[in-house]
């Protein structure tokens, strides 16, 4: 299809382009006014698009989707934090076995709860022999 006018561009038409080329004898479509064509088209994107029921849909699904990525994201955090505290106990541990303040076997086998609880209570004894001395 391509764009025709006549009386000098007051009316537009959209027509076969090879029509247009060739005349009518080399295609029967026909010619149709633009503004009609295009009330009629636009008509039936706003008919089947922005239907109330289908826009439900769709902004359902996209809610959905952006819920299950908020929630992949906050376990994704949730691990990292976990990773990270792991981390600054390991470095705790060997900050205080560097130190002397522990052995390597003072950690065997405690799980990071009983771990932060060790060191909490190895670091508060060890303040208190401090104050002591």
């Amino acid at each position: 299809m391509t764009i025709r006018t006549g009386k000098g561009g007051r009316y537009r038409y959209y027509t076969c382009s090879t029509k247009a080329r060739q005349g009518p004898t080399a295609c029967t479509g026909m010619t149709v006014p633009m503004e009609k064509l295009d009330a009629l088209v636009a008509g039936h994107l706003d008919d089947r698009l922005l239907d109330p029921v289908r826009l439900e849909k769709v902004l359902a699904t996209v809610l959905d989707r952006r819920q299950e990525r908020s929630e992949r994201r906050r376990q994704h955090i949730a691990e990292l934090n976990k990773r990270a505290a792991e981390t600054d106990l390991r470095l705790k541990r060997l900050d205080a076995i560097e130190n002397g303040v522990a052995d390597l076997d003072d950690y065997a086998g405690l799980s990071l709860g009983e771990a932060l609880l060790f060191d909490a209570i190895k670091t508060m004894a060890t303040a208190l022999s401090q104050l002591s001395a």
